[in-house]
């Protein structure tokens, strides 16, 4: 059997670490073919048509693995050096008759506006309630509720004491409406009870209570469906308890957003470079390896336009970064200042 040697071009973009936005940039692949009059076969050898225009039709790329094998010849013999494991995103034809083959890293999951995190629940409010109902009825087939979960319906968060029934005739037992909603650091939100109408949407919470960061960002991505095999969480453990061993995330997290959003947002706030190795299949991640020094200076009376700020020097003290946090007591209230 004849080889075809078909492929026109390839390109490869790595990772590249973007310190100052969270999660580094994905690599990407892209690999362009000349197409050719037939079908060689193996099976039915046909003269009509071109090749990789029924390659195209008689096969669907979106979303398979695609391998970049890197190899060197030695007195005629064939070494693999490295492999690259990409995400295929279609194949297309160009106005001049080639065609191209776009692979992507396997981190673009998280940039799908679909992948959101905590996923969206689906559920509904089946009967007009008031601010005092303590049995919640809720309508939601495809969803099984569970005693001990944080739900948000409008702009009020309830705890899941019991569940009566099943499919669109579940109850959800909640304690008293307008209590606090505690984690084992204590109270994480005040909550305001409130009416709500039929059909409203109920979101079951992702609840971080005394969370590493690491075991953290390992539930966004694979929310996102990113393969466990990629995500060694050992490592990440070490990688990360060398900076932030004392430092956990304690929040309720009701409202779905874009996973790389909110990925974006943690690694930035800690410091966190994520990237994607191709060539071992694995997400790495590592701690404040780009911070190197300051790049911004504040100044004292300047820059802070929430409340006010001041300071006194300490001459022994020096820190390489700062961050000022508000109590915000009610944790689904708008993001205002």
């Amino acid at each position: 059997t004849p080889i075809y040697r078909q492929i026109k071009s390839l390109s490869e973009n790595t990772a590249e670490i973007k310190p100052e936005s969270g999660m580094a940039s994905r690599g990407n692949m892209k690999v362009t073919f000349d197409d050719f009059a037939g079908d060689p076969g193996p099976v039915n050898r046909t003269e009509g048509g071109t090749y990789f225009s029924k390659f195209l039709a008689r096969n669907i790329f979106n979303n398979r693995e695609v391998f970049l094998i890197r190899g060197v010849i030695d007195a005629g013999v064939v070494s693999i050096v490295s492999t690259s494991s990409y995400i295929a995103d279609g194949l297309v034809k160009n106005s001049n008759g080639s065609y191209t083959l776009t692979c992507k890293s396997h981190l673009d999951r998280t940039y799908k506006e679909s992948n959101q995190f905590p996923e969206p629940t689906g559920a509904q409010v089946r009967a007009d309630i008031n601010e005092t109902t303590t049995t919640i009825p809720v309508t939601g087939s495809q969803y099984s509720f569970s005693a001990g979960q944080v739900i948000r319906i409008g702009d009020e968060l309830l705890v899941v004491n019991s569940v009566n029934g099943s499919g669109n005739s579940q109850t959800l037992s909640v304690p008293t409406r307008g209590s606090s909603i505690g984690l084992s650091g204590g109270v994480v939100s005040k909550v305001e009870a409130e009416p709500h109408d039929e059909g409203d949407d109920i979101q079951v919470c992702y609840v971080s209570d005394n969370q590493r960061i690491p075991d953290f960002l390992r539930d966004v991505l694979l929310a996102s469906g990113i393969k466990s095999s990629y995500i060694n969480i050992g490592e990440w453990r070490d990688e990360i308890n060398d900076y932030w061993l004392d430092t956990f995330i304690s929040n309720i997290w009701s409202e779905p957003i874009a996973a790389k959003a909110l990925v974006d947002n943690v690694c930035a706030d800690f410091m966190i470079d994520l990237w994607e190795d191709p060539t071992i299949k694995q997400i790495k991640i590592s701690s404040v390896s780009t911070w190197k020094k300051s790049s911004t200076i504040i100044k004292n009376g300047a820059g802070i336009t929430e409340g006010t700020l001041r300071s006194k020097s300490k001459p022994d003290l020096r820190a390489s970064r700062c961050y000022v946090y508000y109590d915000k007591r009610f944790k689904t209230a708008n993001e205002d200042r």
